[in-house]
């Protein structure tokens, strides 16, 4: 049982939260965060996880702001590694999206810095495609080069 004393601080301590509590929840609605929507006005689709470890022979490579390509921050330095495709495998038991491109040469963008010797090498990195309905790019990190050739 609380004292005369305990019970009005226990009845305003609870009063302060749900004030709180409710002042928050109320901020929160003034601006709802809207999904995307795409140019019919239907809800945009984002990609299913995938990712994937491709091996392949690097036969483009160059340095691109992220400004040019909308991606934000616009300040950052990309890599656009275009790649030819020699095998892709599951990661884990994430789809893969690269599976059935052996031969195709695609595009990919990564955050780490690569040399320019990397041109002309065969690689392993792990893949994913980033995007929905209307577009997106494939990205690839943790790349290796493969000794040989």
């Amino acid at each position: 049982m609380l004292s005369k004393t305990t019970l009005p601080v226990v009845l305003l301590t609870i009063i302060m939260l749900f004030a709180c509590n409710s002042a928050s929840v109320v901020a929160d609605e003034k601006e709802p965060a809207s999904p995307p929507k795409g140019p019919t006005g239907r809800l945009l689709v984002p990609a299913a996880p995938n990712q994937s470890i491709v091996r392949g022979t690097v036969s483009a490579y160059c340095v691109v702001s992220a400004r040019l390509l909308n991606i934000k921050p616009a300040d950052q330095t990309l890599y656009k590694i275009t790649l030819l495709i020699e095998s892709s495998e599951n990661a884990k038991s994430f789809r893969n999206f690269i599976k059935d491109k052996e031969g195709e040469d695609i595009e990919f963008y990564t955050k780490e810095k690569q040399l320019l010797e990397i041109f002309g090498k065969r690689i392993k990195a792990r893949a994913s495609y980033t995007g929905d309905e209307r577009g997106g790019s494939y990205w690839i990190r943790d790349i290796e080069l493969i000794p040989g050739k």
